[in-house]
């Protein structure tokens, strides 16, 4: 399923529902499998700059991931007031 998302996301760079599911995919796999090279995948995927919602909450469950616990409530803060 990974393969076939990055290969999706290649074809269309700009989509972020592709960015989000292939992000969520890298975090269960660290996760389940130790595949820790997969969160430097997963933080190449966030979008640049980090204005969205959307950009802020990926952020934000990456930054949990890696416990970095009062960043990603800071970053949580950011995206409520943006939504």
């Amino acid at each position: 399923e990974i393969a076939g998302l990055e290969r999706a996301l290649a074809r269309r760079s700009g989509s972020a529902d592709l960015r989000a599911r292939l992000l969520e995919r890298y975090l269960m796999r660290v996760q389940f499998l130790g595949r820790f090279g997969d969160l430097d995948r997963a933080f190449a995927l966030l979008p640049e700059p980090r204005e969205s919602a959307t950009a802020l909450d990926l952020q934000s469950r990456l930054d949990s991931a890696v416990h970095r616990f009062d960043s990603a409530l800071s970053v949580l803060d950011r995206a409520e007031r943006i939504a």
